[in-house]
């Protein structure tokens, strides 16, 4: 995975701080790992890549859950996980990912939205934030795949579009729905991020559970919590 970007300073200072992990590049660099003349330098991510989510998710979870498990009543802790729900302050984003005919990259970029390689030989594009009704996020895809310093893609061969719940601040909520303890956790609001959220706020949650040193410190963990949105303390009761 390439991340580009024109702040050079800001990739030497990322690449610094994560040795091994990422390692900045100028322009020259860059279009090396590419495979093409890139207009920018970037930050090599070795480590990540593209993910299929279905094998992803049946190599995290195995065994399906028991079909007689402990009802929400029952349950000790409950988390509520929703896509979308009334009273959480969620709203609804739209987005498109292309999927085009032309020269892909050799390896995943990303800046302004991402362009990746498809097992096909092709390319796939994204993702728009779209209104209801837009008919041109194929064409701003394609405007995408020219602006990460590839050829202008044939047409569009199909799409993927669906909807990102996020919050008015573009944050998750983890957290207590209320004040009190005995009110449901909350585990929502990803938005296009939820690869990377997900692993926090997982490690969040188990860390608070078991009473193990916590995984962000108090300020940001405030960022998080969901009563600092007036929807969910109006739901709460607060």
């Amino acid at each position: 995975h390439l991340a580009l970007g024109r702040d050079a300073g800001g990739r030497a200072a990322v690449a610094g701080h994560f040795p091994g992990t990422a390692t900045a590049g100028d322009a020259r660099d860059a279009g090396d790992r590419a495979g093409l003349p890139l207009p920018v330098g970037g930050l090599l991510l070795p480590g990540a890549g593209r993910a299929h989510l279905p094998t992803l998710c049946r190599a995290l979870w195995p065994t399906p859950p028991a079909p007689h498990g402990p009802r929400p009543a029952q349950a000790r802790v409950v988390i509520a996980a929703p896509a979308a729900a009334t009273g959480l302050g969620l709203r609804p984003g739209p987005g498109t990912v292309t999927l085009f005919a032309g020269t892909p990259p050799a390896i995943a970029l990303s800046g302004d939205g991402y362009v990746l390689p498809t097992d096909d030989g092709g390319l796939a594009a994204g993702g728009t934030y779209d209104r209801y009704g837009d008919s041109d996020a194929d064409a701003r895809n394609a405007r995408r795949v020219v602006a990460h310093g590839l050829p202008a893609p044939g047409q569009a061969r199909g799409r993927f579009q669906g909807l990102r719940w996020t919050t008015a601040d573009r944050l998750p909520l983890v957290g207590h729905s209320g004040d009190a303890d005995t009110t449901p956790w909350l585990c929502t609001g990803f938005a296009s991020s939820g690869l990377s959220w997900a692993w926090l706020a997982a490690e969040v949650i188990a860390s608070e559970w078991c009473g193990e040193p916590p995984a962000l410190s108090p300020t940001l963990r405030a960022h998080l919590l969901p009563a600092r949105l007036p929807e969910v303390r109006r739901t709460s009761g607060r």
